[in-house]
This record gives structure tokens, sequence and C-alpha cells, in this order.
């Protein structure tokens, strides 16, 4: 993925009108978004790639979080877990991103700092037999 090219469109998106009409309950206002993805244009794209070849988790054409299974390969994933730790070396606002080409709106700060603890408590469940039941739970 090309972060640099994500950052302009996201500038772009940003400034189009369709953003004012957004709920802006939780979403980082214009200028912490334009930030936080400038930043995220320093991530390593090795690893992101290798993430999203991984988890079968298109980040940039998502509508919605990754589902139990792709959710359970990033757990897997050493490039996955070395992306979240680059996430979140990055100290990103804490606050909801929307991502310019899917539209998903994400907090990837939280998403970062809980992705250990969500992945110790699925293996646990996932050995007891309840994985599906509990991932919905869990990222909530």
């Amino acid at each position: 993925m090309n972060f640099r090219a994500l950052f302009v469109a996201t500038v772009a998106a940003l400034m189009s009108p369709t953003y004012a009409d957004l709920p802006s309950l939780d979403l980082c206002p214009v200028t912490k978004q334009i930030d936080a993805l400038a930043s995220l244009s320093s991530l390593s794209e090795d690893s992101y790639n290798q993430c999203e070849f991984d988890s079968e988790f298109v980040l940039r054409k998502a509508k919605s979080l990754p589902s139990p299974a792709q959710y359970k390969r990033m757990c897997n994933s050493i490039a996955c877990q070395t992306l979240m730790v680059n996430i979140k070396l990055l100290s990103l606002p804490n606050c909801v991103l929307k991502l310019p080409f899917s539209g998903l709106k994400i907090n990837l700060f939280s998403y970062a700092e809980d992705f250990p603890g969500n992945c110790l408590v699925l293996q646990e469940k996932e050995s007891a037999g309840s994985f599906q039941h509990t991932f919905s739970e869990i990222l909530q």
C-alpha cells in the first residue's frame, strides 16, 4: 500500500463536503486526521503488505473490522504483530479516523493498543471453544 498516495487522497477526502456531513461524535478533527494519516505513511509497506496477505484483511478496501477468522490470522502473523507495535509507536490520536478509500471508521490508537490483549483473550477463548461467541464482545 502506498501510504503517501493514501495521505494525498485523505486530504482530498477530508476537504470534500461529505466529510462535514458525518456524525462528529468520536471522529478526529480534520487536522488530527491529516497528521495521523501522514504518520501512517512512515510505516513499512513490507509489514503492511505481509500482514494484509497473512490475514486476508485489506484495510484500504474494508467496510468493516476484520472477521473473527481474519483477526485470528492477524494475531498469528508476525507481520501484523510488528505492524501493530509500529502503529503504537506513532502515538496516534485516540479518536476515530475515517479511512479515505474504504470509508471505514476506526480508532487505530485503541485498535493497536488493545491488539495484544485481544489476541491473548481470543487464544484463551478459542482453546475453551468459544472463539466465535466472544469475538464481538472483545472488540467493543
